[in-house]
């Protein structure tokens, strides 16, 4: 009788156990589901990302900074919090390919991490709210994505320091092109001639890739009115530019050093 009242008791202490843990893991789950901004940014986390700050067991998420952390490794999970918009991974040891983005995202940095593989899984869904994308300085390979040309808000792309290939293939932006404030694909192994539409970038850098032809007609003409302040072309095969009016606005910086060009005079002087 002793022994039965005794395990009687351990049994209660068990199932009052297992039902605390239970409360526990509810109340954090109620309270996880319900986060809207998660800062965890200039730290020193380590280890494989944190698959639950993704995938959609949080809902409610809409700020995630998990950047400059340095220790941050493994691969990204494939689902995303359906109501991201903001997501900074800058600065980690990422690797892997860039999953498919939340169509709620407007701004994205994944720079300075070992992500690979081709973009355009991450860019097959339409993206309406993107305006900021930074991919810089990691090693994707393939061609850059037309989709991410045609992203109808995006101001800012960033995919510099990679090994991305092939020719660029961007939209005619029609009744109303993009305004790019900044477009910088250098330092990467892009081939082919230099696409009118990028035209519309406010800064373009093209530098350090396999780029050939001539400059457009269309990117000459926004250099020598100001409204494209920068253009970097060097070290490429370029073959001409067209002779701008000068002096060039006092505003604007131009470089095309290092191609197989012969520059119209006055800018030869011989």
């Amino acid at each position: 009788m002793a022994y039965t009242i005794r395990s009687s008791r351990i049994t209660r202490k068990l199932y009052l156990h297992i039902y605390l843990r239970l409360f526990c893991l509810l109340v954090l789950h109620i309270r996880w589901i319900h986060i809207q901004e998660e800062v965890l940014g200039q730290n020193k986390l380590r280890g494989p990302s944190p698959p639950l700050l993704l995938l959609p067991a949080s809902p409610s998420l809409n700020v995630l900074i998990l950047a400059a952390n340095g220790g941050l490794s493994g691969e990204l999970p494939p689902g995303t919090s359906a109501q991201l918009l903001h997501l900074d991974l800058n600065g980690n040891s990422l690797t892997g390919a860039l999953p498919p983005l939340p169509s709620t995202l407007r701004y994205l940095s994944a720079s300075a991490n070992a992500l690979s593989g081709p973009l355009d899984a991450a860019f097959a869904a339409p993206l309406p709210d993107l305006a900021f994308l930074v991919l810089s300085m990691n090693a994707f390979t393939g061609r850059v994505p037309p989709a991410i040309f045609a992203l109808p808000r995006l101001s800012s792309l960033l995919i510099q320091r990679n090994n991305l290939s092939g020719p660029l293939a961007v939209p005619a932006g029609g009744e109303a092109p993009p305004l790019w404030a900044v477009v910088d694909l250098s330092h990467n192994m892009l081939s082919g001639e230099v696409p009118a539409a990028l035209a519309a970038a406010g800064s373009l850098y093209l530098n350090n890739n396999r780029l050939t032809g001539a400059v457009p007609e269309e990117v000459a003409r926004s250099v020598c009115r100001g409204s494209m302040t920068t253009l970097y072309a060097q070290h490429n095969y370029l073959t001409s530019f067209p002779k701008p009016p000068l002096p060039l606005p006092d505003s604007v910086a131009l470089c095309l050093t290092y191609n197989c060009m012969s520059l119209p005079d006055p800018l030869n002087p011989k």
